[in-house]
């Protein structure tokens, strides 16, 4: 109701010449954005990735580590951190740590569900190549548990946006309690620069750091994952432009410092 007011207030407010010029725009808004859901709902949204085979990237990182001397008085941070993000457990804008991790085993079903279906091959193809590259810390040891991540989920509201749906229908602020925000901080992968860190360590001797790799395969897990259960354009994680590119920011960065920790993907 109170949206309702304002909005009235807000058209009360403006000249005859200003309000047509709106709605004008609306229209055209609301028109582009249909005809833009409908060619997508057509084909897959996913890049081929033959346009990758031929692509000139270079092996070196552009982004280096900070010298040693400054993240070893937060190593123990660091390790905990990392920790917790490896069994997809999260705090995001003062929740307290929360688990993020998805409980259905299949995968395959989950995709069928939450896929719009011109994506469904491609995503379940991407989980695949998830499946079938496990990491054993060593030969004797346990296959490290995979913890697919809800990106979809606010977990304070308990609201959950659908993967399903396009991004210029995904709505918000209309129930009370919901903060998009929420996964959209989850979504922008802020805590993957603290993995590479907790790799460094390692890669450095510390001795109660995992394994280089062991961060590496959580980096690329929750990469894989996320890009099988967000197709381009679906979802929450693909509202927003600034959300974008703050997520792809992290991605390059954090794979360049586990390039120079001598990752080799």
């Amino acid at each position: 109701m109170k949206n309702l007011v304002h909005i009235v207030k807000q058209i009360a407010s403006l000249s005859p010449t200003d309000t047509f010029q709106r709605v004008i725009a609306l229209i055209v808004k609301k028109h582009k954005y249909a005809r833009l859901a409908s060619y997508h709902a057509k084909t897959t949204t996913y890049f081929s990735s033959e346009a990758f085979k031929q692509s000139n990237i270079s092996k070196e990182p552009i982004v280096k580590m900070p010298l040693l001397d400054y993240i070893l008085p937060h190593s123990l941070n660091i390790q905990t951190l990392a920790d917790n993000y490896s069994q997809s457990l999260f705090t995001i804008l003062g929740s307290g740590w929360v688990d993020y991790s998805v409980q259905e085993t299949n995968h395959i079903a989950r995709i069928r569900t939450e896929i719009n279906e011109k994506n469904r091959e491609e995503s379940e193809r991407i989980i695949s190549v998830l499946l079938k590259s496990p990491f054993y810390p060593d030969q004797h040891a346990q296959c490290i548990h995979y913890y697919p991540i809800d990106w979809q989920y606010d977990c304070k509201s308990g609201y959950k946006w659908n993967a399903h749906t396009h991004y210029t229908h995904i709505k918000y602020g209309d129930i009370a309690g919901q903060d998009i925000k929420v996964p959209w901080e989850l979504g922008r992968f802020q805590h993957a620069t603290t993995l590479a860190f907790a790799a460094y360590l390692a890669y450095s001797g510390v001795e109660s750091a995992h394994p280089k790799e062991y961060y590496a395969h959580i980096f690329r897990t929750q990469c894989l994952d996320f890009i099988a259960f967000n197709p381009p354009h679906y979802g929450v994680q693909w509202k927003t432009s600034m959300d974008i590119a703050i997520r792809a920011a992290n991605l390059l960065v954090a794979f360049d410092l586990f390039t120079y920790c001598g990752i080799i993907w």
